[in-house]
C-alpha cells in the first residue's frame, strides 16, 4: 500500500538489534494500520537496546547519534505501556472474557520483562546516568495488583530495581 502523497517507504526486518537476545527480539506488539499489521518491538526490549546503545557507541559522532534522548523518550512510556497491559488483562478477567487467560500471562510476563530490564546493573546504571530513577518505570499501583504475579513481582523485585545500578 502507497501512502496517499505517493512517497515510496522502506520497511526494515531486522533479525537481530544490538543489546538484544533472541526472546527480546520474540517480545512484540501488532499493531493494526490500515489493514496492514506490523509487529514491532515492546517498549520493554526497546528500553533495552537504547540504554545499551547509549552505553556502548558513541553519541557525538557525525551525525550524531540521539539514543540518549530516545532513551528518554521510551522511559516516559514505559509505566503507560505496562499499565495498559495489565489493565486490558484486569479487565478482561472481571469481564470473564475468555481471552483473559492469555491478556494475563502476557501482561505478567511484560512486567517480568520490565523488571529484569531494570535490575540489570549496566541497564539501570544507564538509565540512572540520564536522570531517570529506574523504579518510577514501574507503575506504583503494581504492588496492590490483583494479578498475583504482579503484586509479588513488585514486593520481591523492586527493592532490587531501588538499588540496581547505583554502584556503576
Amino acid at each position: 500500500m502507497w501512502p496517499p502523497d505517493g512517497r515510496v517507504l522502506l520497511v526494515e526486518v531486522l533479525h537481530s538489534v544490538a543489546g538484544l537476545d533472541a526472546a527480546d527480539l520474540r517480545r512484540v506488539s501488532e499493531v493494526d494500520v490500515s489493514g496492514t499489521r506490523y509487529r514491532l518491538l515492546d517498549l520493554i526490549a526497546m528500553l533495552k537496546a537504547k540504554a545499551y546503545n547509549v552505553r556502548k557507541f558513541k553519541q557525538d559522532d557525525n551525525p550524531p547519534r540521539h539514543d540518549r534522548e530516545h532513551l528518554e523518550l521510551i522511559s516516559q512510556c514505559v509505566p503507560g505501556f505496562l499499565r495498559e497491559v495489565h489493565d486490558g488483562a484486569v479487565h478482561l478477567q472481571k469481564a470473564k472474557d475468555p481471552a483473559a487467560k492469555a491478556a494475563l500471562a502476557n501482561a505478567a510476563d511484560a512486567v517480568s520483562a520490565a523488571f529484569a530490564a531494570l535490575t540489570d546493573d549496566d541497564t539501570s546504571a544507564t538509565i540512572r546516568a540520564q536522570g531517570i530513577a529506574p523504579e518510577t518505570l514501574i507503575p506504583a499501583e503494581f504492588k496492590d495488583s490483583p494479578i498475583p504475579k504482579v503484586a509479588n513481582a513488585c514486593k520481591h523485585q523492586l527493592p532490587r530495581v531501588i538499588s540496581a545500578g547505583i554502584s556503576k
